[in-house]
C-alpha cells in the first residue's frame, strides 16, 4: 500500500531541515466513550503520568510506572533524536536465529541526564535468550547486555557507555536478539511483534525523556518509540535500502519515523466518532533552506500500510482522507508549510 508522492516530493524534501512531517488520516472509530478524552498538556516540566494512562486497555500501550515521571525536553536538549528499528533476521555462526534491531540517536553533546534506553519487547520476550543476546557498542567490538528491569518485564541498555562520545555524533548500534535454542522465525508464527523503547536517566529509570517543546502535546509518541518485527506482512522488506552517502549533501544526519492513533482530536467537531492515525517523519541535516538531494534528485518518503485500513478511512466533505503538514523541530507549523490534501484516488491499492 503506497501513497502516490511524486507531486509531493518538493514539499516533503523541505521537511528534512530539522522539521517534522505529519500526515493525518481520519478513520471511523468504533464505540467511543461518551466522556471526552484529554491529552496530557501542561507547561510544567515533570509529569507523574499521562491522565489518560489508566483508561488504556490495549496491551500495546505501555503504561508509565508508578515511580516514573515524564520529563518534557525542548529543542535545546543534547539528545536531539532517538529511535529503534527492526532490521531483519539472520542465522549466526552458532546456528542460532537472531533478530536484529538498531538503536539510533543524534546528539549535539554528551547528555548529563539520559544514559539508558528502556525496552519493552511485549509478546516477543518469551522467545528471547537474553543470556546470548547483546548490543554492539560504538567501537564495533564491545558487547553490552540488556539488563532485566521491572521484574524482568522490561530491559535496560546502558547507552551512555555503548554510544561513547556523543558530542555532535550520530550513532547506530546493532541490537542482536538471539532466539532460544532450536527456534526459527517460523516458530514465532505468522504475526507481527511490537517492540517499544523509552530513553531514561539511569538504572532506576525514574525519569522518561519526552520530546515536547514548549506547550506542545505530550502524546504517546513523544516519549515512546516503536518498531514492528514484521513476520506477517514483511513491510520491512518492501524496499531496498540505499548505500552509504559520503558527501556533504547527505539527505539527513539522522532520522526517525512513528505512527500513532489519537481519539477525538480537538481539530474535528465530530468528537464522538472520529480519530486520526498520525504518522510522522523527522529528519535532521546540515545546510540552509535548500532542498536536500541524493545524486542530484529530490528526496521523499513512501508510507506503506495494509490495504485493509482503507475501508476504515472516512472521507471529508471534499473527499479528503489524509493530508500532509510541515512542522518545525519545536512542533509548531513551519512558514514553508503547504497543507497538501490526499484523496482515496491518490492511494495505490
Amino acid at each position: 500500500m503506497k501513497i502516490k508522492t511524486n507531486y509531493l516530493k518538493r514539499v516533503i524534501s523541505l521537511a528534512l531541515a530539522t522539521t517534522m512531517l505529519v500526515s493525518s488520516v481520519p478513520p471511523r472509530v468504533f464505540a467511543q466513550d461518551p466522556e471526552p478524552k484529554t491529552d496530557a498538556l501542561s507547561s510544567a516540566t515533570y509529569y507523574r503520568k499521562a491522565n489518560w494512562e489508566n483508561k488504556i486497555k490495549d496491551k500495546s500501550r505501555w503504561p508509565i510506572g508508578e515511580n516514573q515521571r515524564l520529563v518534557r525536553v525542548s529543542t535545546s536538549d543534547p539528545l536531539e533524536m532517538n529511535d529503534v528499528n527492526y532490521d531483519g533476521a539472520f542465522i549466526d555462526a552458532n546456528g542460532r536465529t537472531v533478530l536484529r534491531l538498531i538503536y539510533r540517536e543524534k546528539a549535539a553533546a554528551t547528555s548529563g541526564v539520559w544514559y539508558r534506553a528502556l525496552f519493552n519487547f511485549g509478546d516477543l520476550d518469551q522467545y528471547i535468550d537474553y543470556d546470548k543476546s547483546y548490543v554492539v557498542g560504538r567501537d564495533g567490538e564491545t558487547k553490552y547486555d540488556l539488563k532485566p528491569f521491572n521484574d524482568r518485564k522490561e530491559r535496560l541498555l546502558d547507552i551512555g557507555r555503548a554510544t561513547g562520545d556523543r558530542t555532535n555524533q550520530r550513532k547506530n548500534l546493532p541490537i542482536n536478539l538471539v532466539l532460544k535454542e532450536g527456534l526459527r522465525t517460523k516458530d514465532l508464527g505468522d504475526r507481527n511483534y511490537i517492540v517499544q523503547m523509552r530513553i531514561t536517566n539511569g538504572d532506576d529509570a525514574k525519569k522518561i525523556y519526552a520530546y515536547a517543546p514548549g506547550k506542545s502535546s505530550m502524546d504517546y509518541s513523544s516519549y515512546t518509540k516503536t518498531t514492528s518485527v514484521s513476520l506477517s506482512d514483511k513491510v520491512d522488506s518492501l524496499f531496498v535500502k540505499g548505500g552509504q552517502q559520503s558527501d556533504s549533501e547527505n539527505a539527513t544526519n539522522q532520522e526517525f519515523f512513528m505512527s500513532e492513533f489519537i481519539a477525538n482530536p480537538e481539530e474535528y467537531a465530530d468528537t464522538t466518532n472520529i480519530g486520526i492515525i498520525r504518522t510522522q517523519y523527522m529528519g535532521q541535516r546540515s545546510g540552509g533552506d535548500k532542498s536536500p538531494t541524493v545524486g542530484g534528485e529530490q528526496i521523499a518518503f513512501v508510507q506503506v500500510f495494509d490495504a485493509k485500513l482503507v475501508s476504515f478511512l472516512k472521507e471529508e466533505a471534499d473527499g479528503t482522507i489524509a493530508y500532509t503538514n510541515l512542522l518545525k523541530n519545536n512542533r509548531s507549523v513551519s512558514e514553508f508549510a503547504h497543507k497538501i490534501k490526499i484523496k482515496k484516488a491518490d492511494i495505490n491499492y
